[in-house]
């Protein structure tokens, strides 16, 4: 299971598994009580392409820190995976949180209370 806590990652995961520090949008995963490890897995295969071994990987450090961002080559992208998501939570009964960031800019002060 997943736990609470840890700050936003400063490292972007990129389609292809590198980690970039710029980014012009993204959508961050965070972190929660009750999602399982194999669910982020396939999300994060699912939704950002990674390959399993890159994906447990980004799922581990979701754990770890509370979140990550990965990017995402448009706002529209961002949205639709925000919303397919949060349907596949819904499916599953999972409370898996998504959120779109967008030019570099931080989240939110309180993206840790309000996600976590």
């Amino acid at each position: 299971m997943f736990t609470q806590g840890g700050k936003l990652s400063a490292s972007v995961i990129k389609r292809n598994g590198a980690i970039e520090s710029n980014y012009k949008q993204g959508v961050v995963i965070f972190s929660d009580d009750t999602t399982t490890i194999d669910f982020v897995v396939n999300v994060i295969q699912k939704y950002f392409g990674l390959k399993m071994a890159d994906a447990k990987l980004a799922a581990n450090i979701i754990n770890l820190r509370g979140s990550m961002l990965f990017e995402v080559d448009s706002t529209a992208e961002a949205e639709h995976i925000i919303k397919s998501i949060s349907n596949d939570a819904t499916e599953k009964g999972s409370e898996l949180k998504s959120e779109i960031i967008i030019a570099q800019q931080d989240a939110p002060a309180d993206a840790q209370k309000r996600h976590g």
